[in-house]
């Protein structure tokens, strides 16, 4: 519609990611050091119903969105961060000691401690890298949202291939952020609906029953 294309044209792009990002911590340091991540970079934690999230996603009709499944962790390639591992504090003094009881759930906490990434050597063998999907990520989707995703188990990124876009590192997230943020609103929200598209086609129930090949096994009977 008219007005939800003016509305994209107008509203700033951001990076999102719908939960809390305490339980994140490592992952969420990362990602606060990349220049070109840290300005977008927000996280909402008090979106509980369909009301309240149809308003947020039409309120954030330009947003790029974050998956973090947990235990999130990077791959340890990032040369930058070993300069910061001493650093416990932010630029801006902040010590980053909030709890969830006195923080507020906010488009703008800026107050983070650094620490250091976990390190993968070996992506698909590491029992904590063998991760389900979150499943915000389809409600995104079904809302025709982007979503950029850290490394998830390996055969759920073959599945999703096309769909999501999967990263290893934070440097991954800050180029693939960037590539989305610099289309137009109508290529972004073109791509956008390709996705959404291909994931309805992909997980819709008579392709998952072929996959599983439950098709052969109830044709039989």
């Amino acid at each position: 519609p008219p007005a939800a294309a003016a509305q994209r044209k107008a509203a700033p792009t951001s990076l999102i990611f719908l939960g809390d990002y305490e339980e994140r911590h490592e992952c969420w340091q990362g990602l606060r050091r990349r220049p070109e991540i840290e300005k977008d970079l927000r996280s909402r934690y008090n979106v509980w119903s369909k009301e309240a999230y149809a308003r947020f996603v039409e309120s954030h009709s330009s947003a790029i969105f974050l998956s973090l499944p947990q235990p999130c962790s990077w791959e340890d390639n990032d040369d930058d961060h070993n300069n910061n591992n001493n650093n416990n504090n932010d630029d801006n003094g902040d010590t980053g000691d909030e709890t969830k009881a006195n923080r507020k759930d906010s488009d703008d906490d800026d107050s983070y401690r650094n620490q250091t990434f976990v390190s993968s050597d070996n992506h698909r063998h590491h029992d904590y890298m063998h991760l389900p999907m979150e499943p915000i990520t389809s409600v995104l989707l079904n809302s025709h949202a982007l979503v950029i995703s850290s490394s998830s188990y390996y055969e759920s990124e073959e599945e999703w291939a096309g769909i999501v876009t999967f990263v290893r590192t934070p440097e991954d997230v800050e180029r693939e952020y960037c590539s989305l943020r610099a289309l137009q609103p109508e290529q972004r929200q073109d791509e956008a609906d390709r996705r959404a598209e291909l994931f309805a086609e992909r997980f819709a129930p008579a392709a998952i029953f072929r996959r599983a090949g439950l098709d052969k096994l109830f044709g039989s009977r």
